[in-house]
């Protein structure tokens, strides 16, 4: 919490975010959302207090009566009429009977709240020059990585591929990998014309972002569309318990035509660190560009699998194909990292939000269409997992 007043005596939150952490959604019209202000006493006594709010910043609707406060939290709604101009230029006081500033809460109220997500996805597919639809992969696979059948054909090392992007719950994961899950990451915002981003005040933050159990990266070596450009089928998509909803079915399209149905489709096969959006450091990594992190990520696979201890046959044998891949194809291995695909698409499908959940629920259940916007990269072709982030949007909120 910011200190700006030596005796502040009463801790404020908003959505159970500090001061300078916090946000409003602005409610120009008719519509509000209202958000749950918390007021206690540092101190444990009780203490009558009136809110008031600066001019300069964001328009709110205070309760105007007297409050007592003590050391259970006091929850009070309010709303803001007005956006921001600029992050953190609205503040609500706290004032005592006497005219004493008992605390102070720096806030900012945006409008167009967009979801963002991140984090690590699992797809086993097949990759070039295999079929789609092979459910092994061989020797020869991609950057000859991926071989999940044992010697004998009836008892595999490793169960067969199946193409599904999964968010979460993977399966058969390799040792050493990085582990799958996708979540909500923050809440943008437009504040004075600029995004802004919080990681904090509201419930749907971290929450889970899951896929539908047949969505499939559809290329079907060209059938449907040519490896970058294809559909991800049967598409469909839930936030926590307060969201869901799908997309029409996928169908066949040619490089840069438009869209033939509301499917996300990739726009092309990219370079991670020419166009992509994100940094590695907004995934904690610690390397300045994907293709370091590539490296970084072989050589450190190398490590621990010379190191690793197997005991049964089927352990040994991934252990030493492992071992082969990342000694002799590491420049291979390593450049996947930098590959990515753009997908956009439209949710408005049997969607259903609980618009109790909170403000940005709320806020999303007043509109019929979602825009869906996510990038896949970093692709450890060793382990099927990459990176993907995205948003979700109301549909006339889409941003570039």
């Amino acid at each position: 919490m910011q200190i700006e007043n030596s005796n502040e005596v009463a801790e404020i939150r908003i959505q159970g975010a500090n001061s300078g952490q916090s946000f409003l959604i602005a409610s120009p019209k008719a519509t509000e959302f209202p958000a749950a202000l918390l007021i206690s006493s540092l101190d444990g006594n009780e203490h009558r207090v009136v809110l008031k709010s600066d001019a300069a910043g964001a328009n709110l609707e205070l309760p105007a009566e007297i409050v007592t406060i003590g050391s259970a939290p006091v929850q009070l709604d309010i709303v803001a009429r007005s956006a921001s101009s600029a992050p953190n230029d609205t503040r609500i006081i706290v004032e005592a009977e006497n005219g004493k500033i008992l605390g102070v809460h720096n806030t900012t109220a945006i409008s167009s709240p967009t979801i963002q997500f991140q984090g690590r996805f699992q797809c086993r597919l097949a990759t070039d020059p295999d079929p789609f639809d092979h459910s092994w992969g061989t020797d020869n696979s991609g950057f000859r990585a991926y071989s999940v059948q044992g010697p004998d054909a009836a008892n595999p090392d490793e169960p067969p591929l199946d193409r599904i992007i999964r968010f979460h719950d993977p399966v058969a994961m390799r040792e050493f990998c990085e582990p799958v899950g996708v979540f909500v990451h923050s809440i943008q915002g437009l504040v004075g014309g600029q995004q802004v981003s919080f990681r904090s005040g509201d419930a749907v933050l971290g929450a889970k972002i899951s896929l539908g159990p047949d969505c499939v990266f559809d290329s079907q070596n060209g059938a449907i569309s040519p490896a970058g450009w294809e559909p991800i089928s049967d598409f469909s998509l839930a936030m926590g318990a307060f969201f869901f909803g799908k997309s029409e079915a996928g169908a066949p399209r040619r490089p840069l035509e438009p869209h033939p149905t509301t499917a996300p489709y990739a726009e092309g096969v990219e370079d991670m660190d020419a166009t992509g959006s994100v940094k590695p450091a907004n995934f904690g990594y610690a390397e300045a560009n994907w293709k370091d992190r590539g490296k970084a990520l072989v050589s450190d696979k190398l490590q621990k699998l010379q190191n690793q201890q197997t005991s049964s046959g089927a352990e040994i044998r991934v252990r030493e194909k492992r071992l082969h891949e990342h000694q002799t194809n590491a420049l291979a291995l390593e450049s996947v990292a930098t590959l990515l695909e753009r997908y956009s698409g439209k949710i408005h499908i049997d969607v259903d939000i609980d618009s109790n959940f909170s403000p940005v629920a709320q806020f999303l259940g007043l509109h019929q269409e979602f825009s869906f916007f996510a990038e896949f990269f970093n692709f450890d072709s060793d382990g099927l997992t990459g990176s993907v982030w995205g948003r979700v949007s109301g549909k006339e909120n889409l941003i570039g």
